[in-house]
Order: C-alpha cells, then structure tokens, then sequence
C-alpha cells in the first residue's frame, strides 16, 4: 500500500511541477516618484519570453526605447540592447540613458551648478552605472527622486495569470512610502506584458517523475 501511494503523489507531482516558457509583450510602462505616476512611451523591440521557473524575461534580439514624459515635457529617454530582466536583475548588452531637463539630470539624479552646464558623467558600463559629480554639479537631496536609472529596470514577478492574462513585473521600491510624505508613493518602475502563449514546456524532470510513477504503478500490478 505504502509504495502504491509513494507512486500515486509521483504521478501528481509530475503534473504539478512543470514548468513553461511563455511569449510575453510589454505592453506598458510606469514610472513613479512622490509626484505620481507617468507612463513610458515605448518603441522597438517589445516582444520576449518569460521563463516561469527563472522568474525571467529575456527580450527578443535589438533595442527597445523608453521615453518619460512629466508636466515640463521630456524628462529622460533610456535605450535597452538585448536586455533582460527578473527576480530583481537586470541585464543588457548595452543601456543609455539620455536626459532632456535643463537644471536636473533624471538619468544621475544630480542638479547642475549654477553655471548651469552638465559637468559629470555616468558611467554605464556596469549596471546599475557609476555616477562621477564633476564641477559645481550637486547630488540631488531630495529621496522623492530616484538615483541613477538604471537601478529602476532589476524587476520581479508580482502577478501572473497566464495565457491571455498578463505578467506584472515591479521595481523593490515600488510600493515603499514616501519619505517625505504621508502617502503610499509608487517608486520605480512597472512593466505589463501581456501573456500570448506557451513557447514550450521543458520538463525532463516532469518526464522522470511521471515515468518512475508508472513503472512504480505497473510493479505493484504485477505484484498482486
């Protein structure tokens, strides 16, 4: 009996445990601070594969572009060349970030001095980028602005729902509080994609468990 049983859970665990690659597409973007949320317009490459047992997507070859808009006009635009990202890591070939802002450098988080000219650099060569302040440039103090973008894009699974559903990916820092205010702030970033299909299912180890399971089940046959 006990082995009958020991076979009988092996045969449900290889129904349990698959896993599966899912084509995904990004179909939106948010950006927050403590000033509320702002949509990223997204061109180039928008389409990827989600891997439920990495908790990663990992996008089709090329450059996808994001650009933020707030109350001014453009804030900053970033570009993402073959670019990853999932269980809160992020990974490209390559990340540029290109501020559009007269005084603040979105992409550094730093104000310019009062010459009012761009001094210092990043560095994105190592994500999330190395910020060097140069001339009378001056770290931004205030902790309702993000410091240095490419933090913003190590996101992780919050929803799931499958085919036809969508997949919701946030920034850690997405529903901390404001310092500085009363209020629950949407920090960071968040990506929807929406769920096409299932790529494939790649289950070796279901396989096993569902072959030892009948095997299991057919010599307890015999046996009676």
């Amino acid at each position: 009996m006990l082995k009958q049983t020991i076979a009988l859970v092996m045969l449900t665990l290889s129904f349990t445990t698959q896993a599966a690659l899912y084509s995904v597409t990004l179909s939106n973007l948010n950006w927050g601070d403590a000033h509320g949320e702002t949509s990223g317009y997204i061109t180039g490459i928008v389409s990827g594969v989600y891997d439920t047992t990495t908790g990663i997507v990992s996008m089709d070859a090329g450059v996808t572009s994001f650009a933020y808009y707030g109350w001014g006009g453009l804030m900053y635009s970033d570009e993402h060349t073959n670019w990853s990202t999932g269980n809160d890591n992020y990974a490209a070939d390559s990340y540029v970030c290109s501020n559009a802002s007269a005084s603040l450098n979105f992409c550094g988080s730093y104000y310019y001095g009062q010459n009012r000219i761009d001094e210092s650099t990043m560095d994105y060569s190592t994500m999330p980028g190395i910020r060097t302040l140069g001339g009378d440039d001056v770290a931004d103090p205030d902790p309702e602005h993000l410091i240095i973008q490419g933090d913003l894009y190590a996101v992780s699974m919050t929803s799931f729902d499958g085919v036809g559903g969508n997949l919701i990916m946030h920034s850690n820092s997405w529903l901390d509080p404001d310092p500085q205010t009363s209020g629950d702030a949407l920090f960071g970033i968040e990506m929807v994609f929406s769920v096409d299909n299932v790529v494939s299912t790649p289950v070796p180890a279901t396989a096993w468990l569902f072959g030892s399971a009948l095997i299991g089940l057919v010599g307890i046959k015999r046996k009676k």
